[in-house]
């Protein structure tokens, strides 16, 4: 178990969600995505707050880390995505054949920020 500050997790997060040669401006968006998604998702009744795979977001701790990736994170420093007053639960994946799934397609509960764009 590592017990790491967010921010620093999110810097072992972010390239192994994403390739670190894509456009800064998207890694940027990466890290905001990361960073709200693992305050909205900290995990109840377990000795830890997240998982270090798909289950929660890949973590891929220091060795994993790149330059243009802990930039991104270091640029958004403590930015997340909000709703009506709380961190916004910000679900992401790496593959949508060019168009997104509603919550209430995927999770089977309607989620009013994510709904299906092409």
């Amino acid at each position: 178990m590592n017990v790491v500050p967010l921010e620093s997790y999110l810097a072992g997060v972010v390239p192994g969600e994403v390739p670190s040669d894509w456009p800064a401006e998207a890694l940027k968006a990466q890290a905001v995505a990361a960073r709200s998604y693992a305050i909205a998702s900290l995990l109840k009744g377990k000795p830890y707050d997240l998982y270090a795979d798909v289950r929660s977001q890949v973590y891929l701790g220091v060795a994993g880390e790149k330059p243009s990736t802990t930039k991104a994170v270091d640029d958004t420093a403590g930015e997340v995505v909000t709703y009506a007053g709380k961190v916004a639960t910000t679900y992401y994946f790496s593959t949508s054949g060019g168009k997104t799934a509603s919550a209430a397609d995927v999770f089977g509960f309607a989620v009013p920020y994510l709904v299906s764009r092409p």
